[in-house]
């Protein structure tokens, strides 16, 4: 039952985000992915949309299917993260690409199954465990846009996690030792490079009426 709520989750952000896109007035929408997490088992799909001559609005959503991932060895993990960035660009002549600030706010929940559930690899007695965060922060992009259509980008950011929560399996009594840095600090960070494609076509003067 836990499973269908999340995948329900991850595929209604998703219909948000293509509703987002086709419901905008915007002269031109920006639909991308991350193809460096689609290589761990993530699909990212984010979609920005111009609503001011320096300001475009951003929603993300973002799904874990299940795998071991690099940087939680010990644990097989699968759930969803969706999230909001609002940009500010600095040259309304480059049409909401070059140079921008953001501040972001994302949401994020994983359920992570110990990978080795005998024992085998260590002395860990470990958990299954949901852990459950928000986050808000802060950082910088670039965004490049080949002839009128292809986007590529690239992005850094920090921000600080609350509202943290680690809910154990039924049933289970072990440990949570193996945890990656990133669920044990409040600390997060944000990293991006996308590609994409952009929808409609450029019009300054629309776009500044």
């Amino acid at each position: 039952m836990n499973g269908m709520v999340k995948r329900s989750a991850y595929w209604l952000s998703f219909l948000l985000l293509l509703g987002f896109a086709s419901r905008s007035s915007a002269q031109y929408v920006d639909l991308t992915i991350n193809p460096i997490s689609a290589l761990t088992g993530t699909a990212v799909v984010m979609v920005e949309v111009p609503v001011a001559p320096l300001i475009g609005v951003e929603l993300q959503s973002s799904y874990f299917f299940r795998a071991r991932r690099p940087w939680t060895p010990n644990f097989s993990t699968r759930g969803y993260r969706v999230g909001v960035l609002g940009h500010m660009y600095f040259d309304s002549e480059a049409e909401h690409t070059e140079w921008s600030l953001f501040a972001y706010g994302r949401y994020l929940n994983v359920f992570y199954e110990d990978a080795d559930p005998e024992g085998l690899r260590t002395i860990f007695d470990r958990d299954n465990y949901t852990l459950s965060k928000m986050a808000i922060g802060f950082g910088g992009s670039y965004k490049h846009l080949v002839g009128e259509h292809f986007v590529f980008s690239t992005g850094v950011g920090l921000g600080r996690n609350f509202a943290r929560k680690l809910v154990r399996q039924e049933g289970n009594t072990g440990d949570f030792l193996s945890l990656g840095i990133q669920e044990r600090t409040n600390i997060d960070v944000y990293a991006r490079l996308t590609i994409g494609y952009r929808l409609g076509r450029s019009n300054k003067p629309d776009l500044r009426s």
